[in-house]
């Protein structure tokens, strides 16, 4: 993994474009501790600089921005290509490329460019990447983002009364150290920021800042004004999704047999480095699978998890038993309560931009731990649940609805106050008998919500959402404003033209939102801040185009109990026993709900009573607060994302 940054400008002096370059690219060094490097075209004003995390080929020979043989492309690149020794004896065998400078698969990507041009090469490539192209022919500069959003990629224009700038970086914090740029924050990220608890590309938290979206290209030409430019959807998973529709396996164990090649075969290409390799194991399906994969083909194959002394989120021991049964190499990091707490202050720098997942926390804590044992780099299970049905709104959205959509608006209103209301003790039977972890919480959000929503899209839309209905607790400032992002749920039943149903519905909106810019947000941040790369074999698009021509029963069985993602426990059974991981499924959690009452109890509260805060409705706010803290409600993830905000504000206001 590395970071990049340029700049492009005809009006500032060259010597300052080389420096704003390094400023910005410095900023990024945690993404890339082990080489940096720069390459600038004077005469065009433009300038490129790189830091880099070497994975493949440990020599300056990898050094980037790489030009190519041929000295038209300038890249900066920042990921993975897993593919990349195929595609170099494809060069080699058609274009009689022999005379390579380096074994990087940057190299590879660069001459495949050059080859065959770059929407070509992209429908070849494997892997997960965000880089910037500069053609020195025909003076365009390419910013790509890779299928699914895994690595980010973030562009602005750039200008006051003397100068105007193009400018793109890895991350947002670049972007400070030019010294024309506005931190203004945009009211519509805001507002996303607010219902969601993460921004959605193309937006960023600020005005004139941008993101590339997944499976998205833009094309600047430099020879003609700043405002030319275009932007292409080079892959499209709806697309897929849509083709796929078409194609359902009609056998289940062909089904099984093509899904187990595939994932076999991206663990296999995502396991080569040149450096120490390892996989997170939880304990849980995903990450089980990919290890015990990973395990069939790896010597002494290194497993790492973290468990948390408080045993009500400890998790390690199932870790623990998988490992021993797979015979791997296991490392354990037991940390307690002041540990994580520690991280809280730095969340703003780790991640730059508001952001209220509270397992940021956990897992940046869990590649912390795996750097220190001496991984680079560590295979996840991550994009499983969003592929192959794995959250339980997926099992339980449509049966819920069923149940309560024909009750008027006061009977379901009586019903959310009679959920609000039952004890712990008959909330535990119910956990029981639905085999449903966490229970009290996702009874009391789904009581939050059911007075509320009107259909089963909006069923879904309030369940990811942090405050349902769009009730958000802002100020009269923004009231106008309210509203302007959309259900997900309705760009796939538009896509698909309502020619879809409700599981499918829910799993394709959440893979085109909640898993590029939640899941894969948290994890690129939270390993770059270490300098740990991960990988994710189920991201592997081939995997996908397997996943999305399985009938729903090997997704979803609603009739039985762990009746999500059946055709990955069916291949797990092949390594690994029922026993061993047969549970209800659980997140990556900690307990912040007790933590606002108990340790983060007073800066909580000064937080919230600050006499300013520009965003946020204070009377509101200070009463989520005081509900909480007297255990009436439980508003955990409500405080969490305004105290995110207020935190990050302060950080980089």
């Amino acid at each position: 993994m590395c970071g990049f940054a340029g700049v492009f400008s005809r009006d500032l002096p060259r010597g300052i474009l080389y420096q704003i370059a390094d400023k910005m690219s410095d900023s990024l060094s945690h993404r890339g501790p082990d080489d940096r490097g720069n390459w600038t075209d004077y005469n065009l004003g433009l300038s490129i600089s790189h830091q880099r995390l070497s994975i493949l080929d440990l020599t300056i020979s990898g050094r980037q921005p790489m030009v190519s043989q041929n000295k038209r492309f300038v890249l900066a690149f920042n990921g993975e290509i897993y593919n990349h020794f195929d595609l170099r004896n494809d060069l080699k065998n058609n274009f009689q490329i022999n005379n390579w400078r380096s074994s990087s698969d940057t190299e590879v990507l660069l001459e495949c460019i050059a080859c065959y041009g770059l929407r070509n090469t992209l429908r070849k490539v494997v892997g997960m990447f965000a880089f910037s192209l500069f053609d020195r022919e025909q003076k365009k500069l390419y910013l790509v983002r890779d299928r699914f959003g895994e690595k980010p990629l973030y562009y602005s224009f750039i200008n006051n009364e003397s100068s105007f700038s193009f400018c793109f970086a890895s991350e947002l914090v670049a972007f400070k150290f030019h010294p024309n740029f506005e931190r203004k924050i945009s009211t519509e990220s805001f507002l996303q920021y607010s219902q969601f608890g993460y921004l959605s590309a193309p937006n960023s938290i600020y005005e004139n800042v941008f993101q590339i979206k997944p499976g998205h290209l833009i094309e600047l030409d430099l020879s003609k004004p700043f405002t030319n430019y275009e932007q292409e959807e080079w892959w499209s998973l709806l697309s897929i999704a849509k083709e796929s529709s078409q194609n359902k396996f009609s056998n289940q164990n062909e089904a099984i047999e093509k899904l187990e090649f595939v994932i076999e075969r991206a663990i296999k290409e995502q396991s080569i480095a040149d450096v120490k390799i390892g996989s997170f194991l939880s304990g849980g399906i995903d990450s089980s699978l990919v290890t015990a994969l990973l395990n069939k083909n790896t010597n002494n194959l290194n497993t790492f998890t973290i468990g948390f002394e408080d045993s009500k989120f400890d998790e390690s021991r199932y870790s623990k038993l998988i490992a021993q049964h797979l015979n791997t190499n296991h490392f354990e990091s037991i940390l307690g309560t002041d540990e994580l707490l520690e991280i809280v202050p730095d969340l703003p720098i780790i991640y730059s931009e508001p952001f209220a997942d509270s397992s940021q926390i956990p897992t940046y804590l869990v590649c912390r731990e795996a750097r220190k044992m001496g991984l680079k780099v560590c295979i996840t299970g991550d994009g499983a649940d969003e592929i192959f049905g794995g959250y339980n709104r997926y099992l339980w959205s449509k049966r819920i609805w069923n149940y309560v959509s024909w009750l008027p608006y006061n009977l379901r209103f009586l019903l959310s106050i009679i959920i609000r209301r039952l004890p712990n003790q008959f909330i535990d039977l119910i956990a029981k008998v639905l085999y449903i972890d966490k229970c009290q919480h996702k009874l009391l959000k789904l009581a939050d919500r059911l007075n509320s929503v009107k259909d089963i899209d909006g069923l879904y839309l309030s369940l990811i959402s942090i405050f349902p209905n769009h009730k958000l607790p802002i100020n009269e400032t923004f009231n106008s404003a309210n509203n302007r992002y959309l259900n997900p749920a309705n760009q796939v039943k538009s896509f698909f033209e309502n020619d879809i149903n409700e599981i499918n519905t829910m799993m394709l909106s959440d893979s085109i939102g909640y898993l590029p810019n939640d899941i894969l947000t948290k994890v690129d941040r939270a390993s770059m801040a270490v300098g740990l790369e991960t990988r994710a074999p189920f991201l592997d698009h081939r995997v996908l185009e397997v996943a999305l021509r399985l009938p729903d029963q090997l997704k979803i069985n609603t009739k039985i109990n762990f009746g999500t993602k059946i055709i990955l426990r069916k291949i797990l059974n092949k390594y690994i026993p029922n026993k061993l991981i047969q549970r209800p499924k659980t997140g990556f959690g900690i307990p912040v709900g007790e933590w606002l009452r108990t340790n983060l109890k007073d800066w909580s509260y000064e937080i919230i009573n600050q006499k300013n805060s520009y965003f946020y409705d204070s009377k509101f706010t200070k009463k989520l607060l005081f509900e909480h803290n007297y255990r009436n409600f439980d508003h955990t993830e409500k405080l969490w994302s305004i105290l995110m905000w207020e935190l990050w504000f302060k950080e980089h206001d």
